[in-house]
């Protein structure tokens, strides 16, 4: 059971039924299960929805679509370490058009960019205490040779990833090779404001 079960509309203060009854003359319908977990924060509720609605706005008129936004949603989720949204955007990433094979593809190569973030960050820490090389030597393929996912992509999905694992110069570096591949700062801009607004989801609901 989760430790702030969604709440129901007559247990929400008035607040709280504000922002509710926006929703369903907006919406038509009730608010999510997880906007109802916000619901004890009227603030907080309304603040998580309009975070969530500005993003899905951008995808009429941003670069990235949805099924690209999925992708980096479910690989920052994987970095906070939030289970249940992993799990939930594993399944929304195969209902927008990923495949079971692609998902593995963007979990392994979240994974492998937080190992190389992990050397990177200690490298950083103690300079050349440990005498660790500037080239970690540790095996990437997955980001360097991805089988599934354009390339672009996978270096957007690891400026995502580094800048969740708090590694500024992994950060830089996929932030510039995405540049070469063609971004845009609007590809940047959407990929860092979806990766964003997934880390507050993240931080609630991994105490869930």
């Amino acid at each position: 059971m989760p430790l702030l079960p969604p709440i129901e509309y007559d247990a929400a203060e008035p607040a709280a039924k504000l922002i509710w009854d926006h929703i369903k003359t907006r919406d038509g319908g009730d608010p999510s299960v997880e906007l109802k977990m916000f619901g004890r924060s009227p603030a907080a509720m309304r603040d998580v929805y309009d975070a969530s609605t500005r993003v899905a706005a951008e995808f009429a008129d941003g670069p990235l679509d949805e099924k690209q936004i999925e992708a980096i949603r479910l690989a920052v989720s994987s970095a906070n370490n939030c289970v249940h949204c992993v799990r939930a955007h594993s399944k929304r990433a195969m209902k927008v058009g990923w495949s079971e094979a692609e998902v593995s593809d963007i979990l392994a190569i979240a994974a492998e960019c937080a190992m190389l973030n992990y050397y990177h960050r200690h490298r950083d820490l103690v300079g050349e205490a440990d005498g660790l090389p500037a080239d970690s030597g540790l095996p990437h393929s997955a980001i360097t040779q991805p089988d599934r996912l354009e390339p672009m992509l996978v270096e957007l999905i690891c400026m995502a990833v580094s800048s969740a694992m708090s590694c500024p110069k992994c950060t830089r570096y996929h932030r510039e090779q995405a540049l070469q591949l063609g971004a845009t700062p609007e590809h940047l801009h959407q990929t860092v404001r979806a990766a964003a607004v997934m880390t507050l989801y993240n931080t609630f609901f991994r105490t869930q």
